[in-house]
């Protein structure tokens, strides 16, 4: 299964690469996220578009065009991220949600 990391921060991003998608970087970094199942990270901030995180493209909203499942690693977001996907943006793809 592919989806996307779906993420969105008001910060700018860091020299550090290990602060950009730290929702989505934190999953990467402990194993509970495997790198060859993602197919893009999404992120509404353009500081962290046309970058790559963990070796995996970030993409705008925009630019996702696929039917493969979201995944919102944004826990302050969350349902602004989802409003976001389904209302904003049309978007029918499967929502993986990972806070309550």
């Amino acid at each position: 299964m592919k989806f996307y990391p779906f993420t969105r921060r008001t910060r700018p991003p860091t020299s550090q690469p290990r602060n950009q998608g730290r929702g989505g970087n934190c999953l990467l970094a402990t194993g509970g996220l495997n790198p060859e199942q993602v197919s893009l990270f999404v992120d509404s901030n353009p500081n962290y578009q046309r970058q790559q995180l963990r070796g995996v493209p970030v993409v705008s909203p925009a630019e996702m065009r696929s039917r493969d499942s979201i995944l919102i690693s944004s826990r302050g977001f969350q349902r602004e991220i989802q409003n976001q996907i389904q209302h904003q943006m049309g978007l029918e793809n499967r929502l993986i949600l990972l806070y309550k």
